[in-house]
């Protein structure tokens, strides 16, 4: 399972790749047309509707599969028989700390994408310049992908989880230099970061996302898959709502190195969580 999610991670990265590139190239074109709205904005549009199409017609040639519990109700409660589920997960111990570093991270990605923009503005990037630093940081993501096969296996598998979290929070620390090195090695050193801080959020993303996968009953899988989705959506919505205060009171590069530093403690406490005994 861990091989095909990385796999998956690495495919789905490439692709997020392409599409900030050609997004970044797109938008360079200010020629207005219809109602004023530039070519660029207008390329881009119609390439987010081409590929949602292309989705839904691809979705058609889904092999079908037998439910694991046909017998199931449809959740009519929404939003509430989530919150039941997730309550239910507390007594699995390691499901619990997997959910709430699942969270953590993807709420810190929010974050950091939208400094990482903020950053390229302060440099005085291009949009096509600053898309570039994102990619930066997927193609990391994409490697730590990869690595997780090696690195986090095993019966003890969730034990690199801290170390790529300490590396995370050590790379977005270390941004909040970036900006007093010399002027020629400030885009290298802010590439360089993106990509470490990459790697170390695939090497965590994939065995996460992984255990929502295998370690559930088969009749409770989706249920809990969507309760994960569900707080990670909903970390990632608080964590929008954080930065507007960051972005106007913290340049971009100690932005980061905030968040760096909240990360810490949140690595430590993932490493006492993996500690136990009763995790297994």
């Amino acid at each position: 399972m861990l091989a095909a999610n990385s796999t998956l991670k690495m495919v789905t990265t490439a692709a997020m790749l392409a599409g900030i590139i050609l997004a970044g190239v797109a938008l360079a074109h200010k020629i207005p047309l219809w109602w004023g709205v530039p070519a660029g904005r207008m390329l881009v549009a119609a390439g987010v509707v081409a590929v949602a199409l292309a989705g839904v017609l691809l979705s058609l040639g889904v092999p079908r599969r037998p439910a694991a519990r046909p017998d199931a109700k449809f959740p009519w409660s929404g939003p509430v028989d989530t919150l039941r589920t997730l309550w239910s997960m507390r007594t699995d111990r390691l499901l619990t700390v997997v959910l709430l570093a699942d969270a953590f991270v993807w709420a810190v990605a929010v974050l950091q994408v939208l400094l990482v923009n903020q950053l390229g503005k302060e440099f005085c990037l291009s949009e096509r310049g600053t898309s570039y630093l994102v990619v930066a940081e997927l193609g990391g993501v994409a490697v730590g992908g990869l690595l997780a096969r090696k690195l986090a296996s095993g019966e003890r598998w969730f034990r690199a989880l801290p170390v790529a979290m300490f590396v995370l929070a050590g790379a977005m620390l270390l941004q909040g230099a970036a900006p007093h090195l010399p002027a020629p090695l400030r885009l290298p050193a802010v590439w360089m970061l993106l990509g470490v801080a990459g790697i170390a959020g695939g090497l965590l993303l994939v065995p996460l996302e992984a255990f929502f996968q295998v370690r559930p009953d088969p009749g409770q899988k989706g249920r809990v898959i969507a309760a994960a989705n569900f707080a990670a959506f909903l970390a990632m919505m608080l964590a929008a709502a954080v930065s507007a205060p960051m972005l106007a009171h913290l340049a971009a590069a100690t932005g980061l190195a905030a968040l760096g530093l909240v990360t810490l403690p949140a690595a430590a406490g993932l490493l006492w969580a993996l500690n136990g005994r009763e995790v297994r």
